[in-house]
This record gives C-alpha cells, sequence and structure tokens, in this order.
C-alpha cells in the first residue's frame, strides 16, 4: 500500500509515523510504531535518538521525527552507522569507528552519500532566472543540441568554442566565425580564463565571465544582429537565455545570490541581501543571516528551496 506525506506529497513507507524528507507527521493511517521494527526493506542509517533504522534517501526518523543530523539531548545516542549505544559526546562510535562528529557537522561520508552534488539546474520564476551549476566537466558552447550552451544560430559552429578543465582556459574550436574576448577583434586560439571577463560568439552572443578560487560563471549579455542569425522562435529561445547563469565549479569556493533580483556575484553590497553558496568537498552548503543558517547541507529531494526561497531544483543526478 502506497501512503503520502501531505505537507511535501512525497511517497513514504506506509507505516512511517513522520515524513522521512520533510519530518511532517505522517497521514492518520499509518499503523504502531512496533510495527517499525518488523520492516526488512529500510537500509539507511540508525536514528541518533530512537536508534530506528531509517531508508536510504531518508532526513527523518520515521518513528519519532527526529532530524538524522540532530544530535539528541540524552547522555546516550545511537550510531547512525551501525545502531550501537554511545555517549553523547563521542567523536567515533567505539563499535564500528563511524565518525560521528562528521555526521553531525554535515561533512564527510553522510554529506557525500545525501548530499546535493553541484550539478543541477535551479529555478527561480519570480525572477525569472534559471541557474545551471556545472561540476568539474568541460563547458562547450555550440550550434548543437550536445553543447552545455546551445546557441542555435547559423553563424555559430556546431562545436564552437569550449572552456577546457585541464588548462582552465577558453579555446576555439577551429569555428567558422571566430571566438573573441574583452570587446577586441582580435580572434582567439586559446587563452587563460583568468585573462577573461567577457567572450563574444562569432560576433554576435557577448557573455561576461567571472571568476573567483575554482568557481566562475557565464551570463549572456548582448545579441547582436540577432534578427539577421535568429528566426523568431530562436530569437525568443536565446533572449531567454539572457536569464540565465552557467555556474562552472572546479574547486572549493563561495557564492552569492542577491535576494532582491537573484542576481549572482562574488562580492555582496550592504544594500542588499544575499543567499551564499559553498561549494566544499564535491557538496553544496548554504548559509543565510536572515534565518541563522550556517553552512547547512543541501539535499536533492525535499523543498526547502522551495519554501524559504521560491527556488526550485529542475534537475540534479542521483548522488
Amino acid at each position: 500500500m502506497k501512503n503520502y506525506c501531505e505537507k511535501c506529497s512525497k511517497e513514504i513507507p506506509f507505516f512511517s509515523l513522520f515524513c522521512m524528507f520533510c519530518g511532517a507527521q505522517a497521514p492518520a493511517k499509518t499503523v504502531s510504531p512496533a510495527m517499525l521494527k518488523q520492516d526488512g526493506e529500510a537500509g539507511g542509517y540508525f536514528c541518533p535518538a530512537c536508534g530506528v533504522k531509517t531508508y536510504d534517501n531518508g532526513l527523518f526518523c520515521l518513528k519519532c521525527g527526529t532530524q538524522l543530523f540532530e544530535k539528541a539531548t540524552q547522555d546516550q545516542i545511537f550510531c547512525p552507522s551501525c545502531g550501537e549505544k554511545n555517549h553523547v559526546r563521542s567523536g567515533f562510535c567505539f563499535n564500528c569507528r563511524f565518525n560521528m562528529s562528521e555526521w553531525f557537522e554535515m561533512k564527510g561520508e553522510a554529506a557525500t552519500k545525501m548530499g546535493l552534488h553541484p550539478e543541477f539546474t535551479l529555478s527561480n520564476e519570480k525572477q525569472e532566472k534559471i541557474y545551471h551549476f556545472i561540476a568539474g566537466k568541460e563547458v562547450s558552447i555550440g550550434r548543437s543540441m550536445r553543447n552545455t550552451i546551445r546557441l542555435n544560430c547559423q553563424w555559430v559552429s556546431t562545436g564552437h568554442a569550449r572552456f577546457d578543465t585541464e588548462t582552465f582556459s577558453l579555446k576555439d574550436l577551429g569555428s567558422t566565425n571566430c571566438t573573441y574576448i574583452n570587446g577586441k577583434t582580435d580572434k582567439i586560439d586559446k587563452v587563460p580564463l583568468d585573462s577573461i571577463f567577457e567572450f563574444n560568439i562569432a560576433g554576435t552572443f557577448t557573455f561576461s565571465v567571472e571568476n573567483r578560487n575554482g568557481i566562475t560563471f557565464f551570463q549572456l549579455r548582448t545579441i547582436h544582429q540577432s534578427d539577421e542569425c535568429l528566426d523568431c522562435r530562436e530569437r525568443m529561445k536565446c533572449k531567454n537565455l539572457q536569464g540565465e547563469y552557467w555556474i562552472w565549479i572546479t574547486g572549493d569556493g563561495k557564492l552569492l545570490m542577491r535576494k532582491e533580483d537573484g542576481r549572482i556575484s562574488f562580492r555582496g553590497e550592504m544594500q542588499y541581501r544575499y543567499l551564499e553558496f559553498h561549494f566544499l568537498e564535491g557538496n553544496v552548503y548554504i548559509s543565510d543571516d536572515d534565518l541563522a543558517i550556517e553552512k547547512r547541507l543541501v539535499f536533492p529531494f525535499g523543498n526547502f528551496f522551495e519554501s524559504a526561497y521560491g527556488l526550485e531544483i529542475l534537475d540534479s543526478p542521483a548522488g
């Protein structure tokens, strides 16, 4: 039998007392807590507060509703990995040596397994912005649908240019109408990333570039002569691209999203409020002074982004 959370609408085990995704109390048709011990499918971590085993992708205990990263207040807690009791101040489980300090700080093994990896798309419908987070791999630009950034214009080559992860450079791929940087008219072959503040594709599409400490983001700023190179339908698609950011993550770093208009930057200004994104060891954390949040691990499910900021995760691969 199926059961769905009335708050986040996720499917949850029929016998749960609480939703394992958002922590809300499950619908009243669920069965007694004793049946939780009879279930053989749960294969995740143990609740630190009550010791009941959860499911792999659960964040809350099915029995008591405790957030699995929340350290219990009693003198003894259950090891999230093996379920053995430990003293509340223990850094490692005495039985299996699981790093409980990292667990409650939302780092290490737990973050790698349960956190949102920086390879996802985030939508801000209210401010008409989309953010593409790209981890590690090369960023390609061209007319083909295989490219990271597709520009379906007759003047753009199938594979026009590429940002290379090994050399941290922008490389023209032998395009017909060339790639230019920083407002100059000399075509480029390959240039280091740290020497670029804007680049132009085929004399038509100009992107701004900002780069700091392993994070680079691009935004389409200007489309020149769009009436000549694009038909009406493609013109609208390319215009919509001006509301999108491509955020290329090649190392640890921090990025700011301005709450007032969704603008991305590395440095804040006193008159604005920001949501901070931290990219650490292959995981995504957020900080928000308004909500007293400091480097909270972001998960690929749940509705925190949507409920707190009106943001929606459109796509993310399994961790």
